[in-house]
C-alpha cells in the first residue's frame, strides 16, 4: 500500500484541525503571550486524539513525525489569531503549516534516501 499521499493529507489536515481547534478552545481575553504559550500546549494536547486514531491505520512513522512537527506551531497560530482573523483563515493558517511541515518531511526524505534500497542481499 502507498501510503505517500498519507503523509500530505495528515499534515494538512491536523494542522487545520489544531489551529482551529485550539481557536475554539482558548478564550480571546487573555494578553497574546499568554495565548501563545497556551496554545502550544492546548496544540500538544489536541495531536494526542488524532495520534489515537491515526497510528493503527497508517502506521507510526507516517503519523507521529508529521504530528509532533506540526502540534505546537499550529495551535500558537490558532491561538494568535483568536479575535484578529476570521475561523476559516485560522485554518488555513494553520493548514499552511501542515503543508510546510510534509515539504519538511519530503526533502529530507528525498535527500537522504529513505526508503532506497542500495543492494541487494543474495
Amino acid at each position: 500500500m502507498n501510503l505517500k499521499i498519507i503523509d500530505f493529507l495528515i499534515s494538512f489536515g491536523a494542522g487545520a484541525l489544531i489551529a482551529f481547534g485550539t481557536s475554539q478552545i482558548l478564550p480571546d481575553s487573555w494578553s497574546p503571550l499568554v495565548l501563545m504559550v497556551a496554545g502550544g500546549i492546548t496544540g500538544m494536547f489536541l495531536s494526542l486524539p488524532l495520534m489515537i486514531i491515526l497510528v493503527p491505520p497508517f502506521g507510526a512513522f507516517e503519523v507521529m513525525i508529521a504530528l509532533h512537527l506540526i502540534a505546537m506551531p499550529a495551535g500558537m497560530i490558532g491561538a494568535m489569531l483568536i479575535g484578529v482573523a476570521p475561523d476559516y483563515c485560522v485554518a488555513v493558517s494553520g493548514a499552511s503549516w501542515g503543508v510546510v511541515v510534509w515539504g519538511i518531511i519530503v526533502y529530507f526524505n528525498r535527500r537522504y534516501g529513505v526508503g532506497r534500497v542500495e543492494q541487494v542481499i543474495e
